[in-house]
């Protein structure tokens, strides 16, 4: 398994990898199509920038009320705001 092989994974377990891939893999997908149940499907900051994403490239602020972090939420309204 080529992951092992980074010294920060050594610890982890495949189904740790499997869950981290799997979401990154969601958010790609609700990136890429600007589908929020795929980002929905991910998991932390992954599933608030993917939100975050999609709120930008739609100019959806509904969007930005489904980011769990503080911060990444205000980023996302004043990216919409700029864009008026």
């Amino acid at each position: 398994m080529m992951w092992k092989s980074n010294t920060g994974n050594k610890d982890r377990t495949s189904s740790d990898m499997d869950k981290d891939c799997n979401n990154l893999c969601d958010a790609g997908q609700g990136m890429q199509n600007n589908d929020p149940s795929s980002c929905e499907k991910s998991d932390g900051a992954l599933r608030d920038i993917c939100y975050s994403d999609i709120a930008e490239k739609t100019s959806t602020p509904k969007m930005c009320e489904k980011i769990k972090d503080e911060m990444l939420t205000g980023a996302c309204y004043s990216k919409l705001a700029e864009k008026t």
